[in-house]
């Protein structure tokens, strides 16, 4: 009876040690994962914000005010060498959210990807407006791309990224 307790012991043990060496792995795997997300959604929040300042300085009324055909050769090349610049800012948010996409979360993911899909269609019909093809049009939906799309689209990534990040236990 008393080797028949310690052979049972010892493979309790054994087992208890192989589990708690894939628990450990789970654990360290769910940790990194975590540990990357924390890294990528304020930085995604913070390249999401300066593209959308940038943005915004396309519907300016400077900006907007006159057609490509209104413009001398030096207006157009500061309108070019501005858009150009927003167009990075641009660039910086998308390729930085889709080079990451892959630790957020499907919710975040949706919602970042809308946004993003906004501030590419404002990109481009800023400069169809300003060829003079249905300006008027472009630059509203331009407006309301900037302003009054992505600002639900922002608060809702606000408060996941904050539900994501555990932010009301912070407290």
């Amino acid at each position: 009876m008393f080797i028949g307790k310690n052979w049972i012991e010892n493979q309790f043990a054994r087992r208890l040690k192989v589990y708690e060496r894939k628990q450990n792995a789970l654990f360290n795997r769910i940790t990194k994962i975590h540990e990357k997300e924390i890294e990528v959604l304020p930085a995604a929040w913070q390249k999401l914000l300066e593209a959308h300042g940038h943005l915004a300085r396309l519907i300016q009324p400077s900006r907007i005010e006159r057609e490509f055909s209104q413009m001398n050769e030096e207006q157009f090349k500061e309108w070019q060498r501005e858009y150009d610049e927003i167009g990075k800012y641009f660039m910086e948010f998308h390729n930085y959210f889709l080079y990451n996409s892959i630790f957020l979360s499907s919710d975040l993911y949706a919602e970042f990807k809308a946004i993003d899909e906004l501030f590419n269609t404002s990109l481009i019909k800023s400069r169809i407006a300003k060829q003079g093809l249905n300006a008027s049009e472009f630059t509203l939906e331009v407006y309301e791309n900037i302003y009054k799309k992505t600002e639900p689209i922002k608060e809702r990534i606000r408060d996941l990224v904050q539900k994501r990040l555990h932010y009301q236990d912070a407290d």
